[in-house]
């Protein structure tokens, strides 16, 4: 299956709606999201890790965590990028997501996540509680590695 990515853009009707981008990757339609190193993959092949500034992704899956769609957030600079639970939520929402994995990359290359990393984290998931879409991980994406905030036991802290 073809996974696009997409954007948010606002119409001449001041409605946000989800737009899907030229760009493409394969996925399996059955392949289930939920372990960190097959997103870390997923990341990979949509080619995160390259990038030289920060980008901020979600990604969105269905009841059975299967991939909805990748979505970027934000876009920033070398060392940071601006993020608020309004932006990811409202294309969560668009998406129909039943739940969310949070991505960003390190150009740095190092996947240790900062105290602004575990803050955003902290503001994603009592947003998710709330709208009733959790976050499932928070995945810091480096050249070769990464850092899942549920494989260290950070989610709940």
């Amino acid at each position: 299956m073809k996974m696009y990515f997409y954007h948010l853009e606002v119409k001449e009707d001041a409605l946000p709606v989800m737009v899907k981008d030229n760009s493409f990757y394969n996925v399996d339609a059955y392949e289930r999201y939920n372990n960190p190193k097959k997103i870390y993959e997923l990341s990979l092949a949509a080619n995160l890790p390259n990038y030289a500034e920060e980008f901020f992704y979600i990604l969105c899956l269905d009841t059975k965590t299967h991939c909805k769609g990748l979505l970027e957030v934000s876009h920033g600079t070398v060392d940071r990028c601006i993020v608020s639970p309004r932006e990811v939520f409202q294309r969560a929402l668009l998406m129909g997501a039943s739940s969310i994995i949070l991505l960003h990359n390190h150009p740095s290359n190092d996947v240790t996540p900062s105290k602004e990393d575990q803050d955003v984290t902290r503001r994603m998931i009592d947003a998710g509680r709330i709208l009733n879409i959790p976050v499932l991980d928070h995945i810091i994406i480096g050249k070769f590695e990464y850092f899942s905030f549920c494989e260290q036991g950070l989610l709940n802290v």
